[in-house]
């Protein structure tokens, strides 16, 4: 490696540190600090009559990041359960993961415990007009409401009353909750201005699980805090429809909101997989609204700008990931410097092979220099790497390896830290790295710009007692050019039982015009036709208009081998590296 730098990428201070030590692995890592909890501070008293008449206590927990690096100065977020306003508690677990996750990337996070309708609470004289607004649209719990409401605002007060002792930034304040706490938490953020309530703290972002702002939606008004709304199309509880309406209020004023409604989903944490990875390309959907909650704080509070200087070269890393660090090796051309924001291309090596191996002897480091885009090379797991694909192989497929969750993950931390421009993100890779770049194509469709397996199937039989395996058709269409050898002897492009380390349990794959029928039918493709070849030893087919374009090049005595590479042990004169770039450069994703 020409260079070896370690950078420290504190994404939670206000600078990055960069050293240079003679050995070392750079690390691009999420930030993530340890977390302090405090229970059971009492916040603030508020009246009920049940089950007797007088002052209730008001209870948060308090979620703290501690360690080296932490800001002096940290943003603060209010959390509120859910509950229908009659029952829950702040020590719901999802509300405990919501402050664990806050916390550990430098917020300081309180989840509430509120007065419920079965107190009879009374609110004070602040809050009796939203009370009174709340009878005729809140089902005989206005009082409830009304009072969840106050308690939210008596905790704003509580936190920044201690914002000296703390470390809180007053001037970045969030507030959100699920079901009801949402819908206490929008009425805090949106309403107390139009209902006679007090309009102090100022909230400067919202986090909306499933709740609603029932017919106020017209209180949200221009220049008011940024929102983020998370909601089941088939919500039964809180009618989607009250979403979309806030939603749509939100564009009509000019306040930014991320939708992400949940097709297929209904109410709740246990329908709605906020937390699940895959319910998202890259991240969860939780991971999404903390950085959305990120972005609409002061930018420099959080999240670094990318590196705006970088000396072209390569550079090991390593990425933390749940399964444990993973490795890659990330290509920096000189291009870097002068650009605004460059291409990624994602190289995946075949089995038994290594990212710097596949970068190196594929002339992807060249290429990268030459044409001007950043390139990484992760490398899979096991003593033996391999990727799990659809159907194959090693270690990786026999153990279920998460690899799809761990390249989305690369990708966005790349996205994060360095210059990449989102609209053109590329994969290709090499038989059991083609094989993954099927899948991948299916499973991050929204995040890829182009895709180019090179000798690899889509699908098969793991084993040949196993049934046949054929990855999900993807939610859009994904340009897609396949390169394979008409005489590929381990991934045979007729489909059946290769020479290679899967024969021997008889792993089968599908033939190369499945996997270009599959993709026919995943794009919606047009009939084939069939361009004049890119050389005399490549025949070339393509299906439908370039923005679903699905591609085949036949290499006509090409064998397993990546064409042109410094291990083809007869060469062509065919370079696989040019076709596939030629390719994925003019692909761009659509917004």
């Amino acid at each position: 490696m020409k260079r070896i730098f370690l950078l420290r990428l504190l994404l939670l201070s206000f600078a990055i540190g960069l050293a240079l030590p003679a050995f070392g692995q750079a690390t691009f890592r999420y930030p993530r600090f340890e977390v302090q909890r405090t229970n059971g501070v009492v916040y603030g008293q508020g009246q009920v009559q049940s089950p007797a008449p007088g002052a209730f206590d008001l209870l948060l927990d308090l979620y703290e990041p501690t360690g080296p690096g932490v800001p002096a100065v940290k943003p603060v977020f209010l959390t509120i359960h859910g509950g229908g306003f009659t029952g829950g508690s702040r020590t719901n677990a999802s509300h405990v993961r919501i402050c664990n996750e806050m916390a550990s990337r430098g917020y300081v996070c309180a989840s509430i415990d509120y007065r419920l309708d079965g107190q009879d609470p009374v609110v004070g004289p602040a809050f009796q007009t939203l009370e009174a607004d709340l009878v005729p649209r809140a089902a005989g719990r206005a009082d409830a409401i009304a009072a969840a409401v106050e308690d939210a605002v008596t905790a704003l007060d509580w936190l920044v009353g201690q914002a000296g002792v703390l470390g809180i930034d007053t001037g970045r304040i969030g507030i959100g909750g699920s079901s009801a706490g949402a819908i206490t938490s929008l009425i805090v953020a949106y309403s107390r201005d139009d209902h006679a309530a007090p309009t102090s703290p100022a909230v400067h972002f919202v986090v909306d699980l499933w709740g609603s702002l029932y017919d106020f939606a017209g209180d949200l008004e221009a220049g008011e805090p940024p929102l983020i709304i998370i909601h089941g199309e088939l919500d039964p509880t809180v009618p989607f429809q009250g979403a979309l309406d806030l939603a749509n209020q939100a564009a009509a004023v000019g306040v930014r909101a991320e939708f992400r409604p949940v097709p297929g989903a209904g109410h709740g944490f246990g329908a709605v997989p906020i937390f699940d990875l895959a319910a998202e390309p890259g991240a969860s959907l939780w991971d999404r609204a903390v950085e959305e909650a990120i972005a609409a704080l002061d930018p420099m509070a959080l999240l670094p700008p990318p590196l705006a200087s970088l000396p072209p070269g390569d550079y090991p890393i390593v990425v933390p990931w749940r399964d444990g660090d993973r490795t890659a090796l990330l290509h920096v051309p000189p291009a870097y410097d002068t650009a605004s924001k460059l291409p990624l291309v994602v190289g995946l090596h075949g089995g038994f092979g290594s990212g710097s191996q596949f970068a190196t002897s594929n002339g992807w480091i060249a290429k990268s220099d030459a044409e001007g885009f950043l390139a990484v090379f992760p490398d899979g797991t096991g003593a033996i790497p391999t990727w799990n694909a659809v159907h194959c192989c090693g270690s990786a497929f026999q153990n279920d390896v998460d690899d799809v969750g761990f390249v989305r993950f690369l990708i966005e931390t790349l996205r994060e830290v360095t210059k990449v421009d989102g609209s053109r993100i590329y994969v290709t890779g090499h038989s059991n790295g083609g094989m993954l770049t099927h899948r991948l194509a299916t499973e991050a469709s929204r995040t890829l710009a182009a895709v180019a397996p090179v000798a690899g199937a889509i699908g098969g039989n793991p084993a040949e007692s196993e049934p046949q395996l054929l990855p999900e058709l993807p939610p859009v269409p994904v340009p897609i050019r396949m390169v394979h050898g008409l005489l590929d002897p381990n991934v045979p492009f007729d489909g059946g039982v290769g020479s290679g380390p899967g024969a021997a349990n008889g792993r089968n794959d599908l033939p190369v015009i499945a996997g270009f029928a599959f993709w026919l039918g995943a794009n919606g493709d047009e009939p084939v036709s069939i361009p004049p070849p890119p050389d005399p030893g490549v025949a070339r087919f393509v299906a439908g208009p370039p923005e679903r374009e699905v591609g085949l090049d036949v290499i006509l005595d090409g064998g397993h081998e990546w064409e042109g590479s410094t291990t083809d042990p007869t060469p062509s004169g065919i370079s696989t590296t040019d076709l596939v770039w030629d390719f994925l450069r003019t692909k761009v994703r659509a917004p």
